[in-house]
């Protein structure tokens, strides 16, 4: 396992061994694997062995990602470092010391970084650029994003954030997107964050945010598990006059698809629907709960398909597993939850955040 630094304002022999001679982003030295190439960073995390660690000093410039970078997994990435050439990578920012937590700002331009090193971690970065369809970011094969802005500037195309995919994972980021759309109803690209599971997806503790009309979440059709939890969900907010109020916080293209899926004690506030249950074909395993979320100031605050609550007609199959809808809290919303599985809902009279139209969803102590 070895420790490697990039810095921008680096003076030293651009060998990465030490912030004083870290990668300097524009040097042609060895790079990490032993290849010679200029030391730009996406060059650098293309080719870093298992185990090893990657730490980028905030400077007074943004740092440029030149191209869009695949980092593949390799035979020895996994969670543990046990042995000299194992163990996951770890891309970290920082400011003045390692462990401060500050973010460098990198500007991915309109190119896209696919994560895909088991176990992998990017923590303390400000990422931002215009990458349309697929993102600026996707991750999988348990890889952790924490701690990270991530914001796709794009407001003309259909431009989400972030993409999570397999086993992949983002913890505690704020997720926006500047897409304007009339209907984002028909694309997972017409999010700020889209999942695709095909084992468990995690998003957790995030500040999610789809300005202009963009949905908030959008979980794609496919035989996986996901978890939403503890996450703000604040969509359909109108910048610059380019918004629209047609998104979703949460649209599930299939529930009765996902093999299991978890959406809980998030807040919802001011979609067309909180949370949009599609339904695609005659899907019917699912065995979804939804517990515990605020949802707030929705046209629908839980809508979709009837055939999550029972059969339509004679041709049709109700889901063999009903939707477990449980706790949840709804204030302000013109309809409140279309499940019949609806148990101890909690209708609020009183707003129970401190200003959510300044975005502080702080929850005031007498009402919740």
């Amino acid at each position: 396992m070895a420790t490697w630094y990039f810095y921008l304002d680096a003076t030293g022999n651009a060998d990465g061994t030490s912030e004083a001679n870290a990668y300097d982003g524009t040097s042609t030295v060895t790079l990490p694997d032993g290849s010679s190439d200029v030391c730009r960073i996406n060059n650098i995390v293309a080719v870093m062995p298992p185990g090893d660690i990657l730490y980028v000093k905030k400077s007074d410039d943004e740092i440029t990602w030149h191209a869009s970078t695949t980092t593949s997994v390799q035979a020895n990435d996994g969670p543990t470092a046990f042995a000299q050439g194992y163990g996951p990578v770890r891309i970290i920012g920082y400011g003045s010391t390692v462990t401060d937590g500050l973010r460098p700002t990198i500007n991915m331009g309109g190119t896209t970084w696919r994560l895909e090193r088991r176990s992998a971690l990017v923590t303390n970065f400000n990422f931002h650029g215009t990458r349309t369809s697929d993102g600026i970011i996707r991750i999988n094969e348990g890889a952790v994003v924490s701690n990270c802005r991530i914001h796709n500037t794009n407001s003309g195309s259909a431009a989400p954030a972030i993409g999570v995919y397999d086993q992949g994972n983002i913890d505690r980021c704020e997720i926006i997107s500047d897409y304007s759309i009339t209907d984002p109803s028909s694309s997972f690209s017409a999010s700020a964050l889209y999942i695709y599971p095909s084992t468990n997806s995690t998003v957790t503790n995030c500040y999610i945010e789809a300005r202009n009309g963009a949905n908030g979440i959008w979980v794609r059709r496919r035989s996986g598990s996901m978890i939403i939890a503890n996450n703000i969900i604040n969509v359909n907010l109108d910048v610059d006059g380019a918004g629209h109020s047609n998104a979703s916080g949460i649209r599930v293209e299939s529930y009765g698809y996902l093999l299991a899926g978890t959406i809980i004690n998030n807040i919802i506030h001011n979609a067309e629907n909180g949370i949009y249950m599609d339904r695609y074909s005659s899907d019917d395993r699912s065995a979804g709960s939804i517990i515990g979320n605020i949802i707030s100031s929705c046209a629908k605050a839980i809508d979709g398909d009837d055939h999550y609550n029972a059969k339509i007609n004679a041709l049709d199959t109700a889901i063999d597993d009903p939707i477990t809808s449980i706790n949840n809290i709804f204030y302000a919303n013109t309809a409140n939850s279309f499940l019949n599985s609806e148990r101890n809902p909690l209708y609020l009279t009183s707003d129970p955040f401190v200003a959510a139209a300044s975005k502080d969803f702080t929850i005031t102590g007498s009402t919740v």
